[in-house]
């Protein structure tokens, strides 16, 4: 009731205002005021001093009075003449894009919470026809979905999604997606993942540079935050120089969580042969 009111007098919403930025529209103006307001504040000082020197001081109250008023005048003054203004920015419905990247890999097959396969969600909520998540968004934002592992492709929802790809490049779908976006009013990128990311270049440059761009994302987190038992490759070095039909030696450091000690095998790729160790 409260924010109806709000909005019926003011136009917006309380959260527009919120997040709205405060701005003078006359700053010339403001520097001419507080020279004058300078010069007066001087000269009004110097009538104190006079009445001062005169014996014929008002009492303290009345002279704490007056000063406040004239005070009180002149910040109204340079209030005025400042010309203050609320800079508020709200996107015009059905103007402003959104991309929804949608994570296409392999490891949204992962059934983890409710038994359920993590890409259950991403169908229930981003499907092109019955998705509540994509269907809210229609209604105030023309929305572009993407499917993303190792490369970035336009979809039509996440009916369209196979969930077999072999990589995660979050932060390569974010520029891909900032390029096929460029040339229309981007009101932000909606990113829907299990956070597995395989990009090669930090995560931090390519959110500093749509930053610049004034573009903001929103991340929606699949699945579980940590498995119960896991096991990753932390480091790998190879000794040597390696040539096709020779054996090469190599040291993979990993990580594990609640493995038990169990053995297991870490495999390794070099312009398309592969090999495999045990530890």
């Amino acid at each position: 009731m409260v924010e109806t009111l709000f909005e019926l007098l003011f136009k917006y919403r309380p959260p527009v205002f919120a997040n709205g930025r405060f701005a003078l529209g006359a700053p010339g103006s403001l520097l001419t005021a507080l020279v004058i307001l300078a010069a007066i504040a001087l000269a009004a000082a110097a009538t104190y001093a006079r009445v001062g020197t005169r014996r014929a001081l008002l009492p303290t109250r009345d002279r704490a009075v007056l000063a406040l008023l004239r005070l009180a005048a002149l910040a109204l003054l340079v209030l005025c003449l400042s010309r203050p203004r609320l800079l508020l920015s709200e996107a015009v419905p059905q103007r402003n894009y959104v991309g929804v990247l949608l994570d296409d890999s392999r490891s949204m097959q992962i059934a983890d919470v409710a038994a359920a396969p993590r890409s259950a969600f991403v169908r229930q909520a981003f499907d092109s026809a019955r998705g509540e998540v994509l269907r809210a968004l229609g209604e105030r934002f023309r929305v572009r979905s993407y499917g993303f592992a190792r490369e970035m492709a336009r979809v039509g929802g996440a009916s369209d999604l196979h969930f077999i790809g072999q990589e995660t490049r979050v932060g390569d779908a974010l520029d891909q997606a900032r390029e096929a976006l460029g040339a229309v009013p981007l009101a932000g990128l909606v990113v829907v993942t299990d956070g597995a990311d395989n990009a090669r270049t930090p995560m931090a440059e390519r959110l500093l540079a749509l930053r610049a761009h004034g573009v903001p994302v929103y991340t929606v987190g699949v699945g579980r935050e940590r498995f119960e038992r896991d096991v990753g490759c932390a480091a790998s070095m190879r000794r040597g120089t390696r040539s096709r039909g020779r054996a090469s030696s190599s040291t993979c450091s990993s990580r594990s969580r609640d493995t038990r000690a169990r053995p297991s095998r870490c495999w390794s790729r070099t312009r398309g042969a592969s090999s495999a160790g045990r530890r």
